[in-house]
């Protein structure tokens, strides 16, 4: 854990300081204890060598694909509005949909978060599995739906294929997408959930940056993040466009959920999430090569 993190650290240093900056100091074993005793876990192993090299993070850009590395302070608070929920019987005959190897509650208290994406849903630590599961796999849980997915073994799985993915890829453009925006009939825009520094930093390292000049919005210009509407909002305003002619595009249930109470019409870019996950959140329709955006555009 401690070389993937300075490997991390090291990338973040180069491509994204503010994420870097973003990260709190190691928990201290008090705080960890503390917390174990307010959830009554035992918090598994790697989770807990994580948290003593960095106890989550504070402001800054959501680290994990749209979704906030939550401190101890934090686990604890998101952990007791969900437990809070269940004492008052909110959840009473509700059931989720979930994949093998997760039980079919609607939430667990056994079930601890450890990301946010400031809408309700989470990565969580399953400490209670169903039989066919794994003590601490990581699951999702998804406030308005009942999916649960089953996305890694445990938490070091989670977090290596993540900052591996990251240190591999280092940033490479989603193929198609160069020829996508050349080909475009429609002025366009970026809103994102990132900052401006983030954007500028991403968009940068894959040589996109010069098409989105002064077209690019960001979520901390707004109340909210998504799945609130606002930051889709703000791009709409700015561009003096009404937000019934405009088309999202986006690969989040979190992002469509959003462009849909904004108003605007949403296709699902669906390489990355299963396109059943995107309608069911609200797209319109889903397609999963960016090269076809502008003939769809047409058809």
């Amino acid at each position: 854990m401690d070389e993937l993190w300075r490997q991390f650290e090291a990338w973040l240093a180069e491509h994204w300081p503010d994420g870097l900056a973003s990260l709190n100091p190691p928990a201290s074993d008090a705080q960890i204890a503390e917390l174990e005793r307010q959830l009554g876990v035992t918090l598994p192993a790697d989770y807990v060598a994580c948290l003593k090299i960095h106890d989550g993070q504070s402001g800054g850009d959501f680290l994990f694909d749209g979704m906030a590395f939550l401190s101890c302070e934090e686990v604890y608070r998101q952990w007791r509005v969900w437990k809070e929920l269940l004492d008052d019987g909110v959840f009473a005959g509700e059931a989720s949909e979930p994949e093998a190897g997760i039980k079919n509650d609607w939430w667990n208290p056994r079930w601890i978060p450890f990301t946010h994406n400031g809408g309700g849903d989470h990565l969580c630590l399953d400490l209670d599995p169903a039989e066919s599961g794994t003590l601490g796999q990581v699951i999702t849980m998804w406030h308005e739906t009942g999916d649960r997915e089953r996305v890694a073994a445990g938490f070091e799985a989670e977090y290596r294929r993540r900052c591996q993915a990251a240190l591999e890829a280092e940033l490479k453009v989603v193929a198609g997408v160069p020829q996508m925006l050349e080909a475009l009939p429609l002025p366009y825009c970026v809103a994102s959930n990132g900052s401006h520094d983030k954007m500028r930093a991403t968009l940068g390292l894959t040589g996109l940056l010069p098409r989105f000049a002064g077209r690019m919005f960001s979520a901390q210009e707004v109340a909210a993040p998504k799945p609130a509407p606002d930051v889709f909002l703000h791009a709409a305003r700015s561009l003096d466009v009404d937000p019934a002619r405009c088309l999202v595009v986006e690969d989040t249930p979190t992002g469509v959920r959003a462009g849909v109470a904004a108003g605007m019409t949403v296709w699902a870019y669906s390489a990355l999430t299963p396109a059943s996950r995107l309608i069911e959140a609200g797209a319109a329709s889903a397609f999963a090569q960016m090269a076809d955006l502008p003939l769809l555009l047409q058809a």
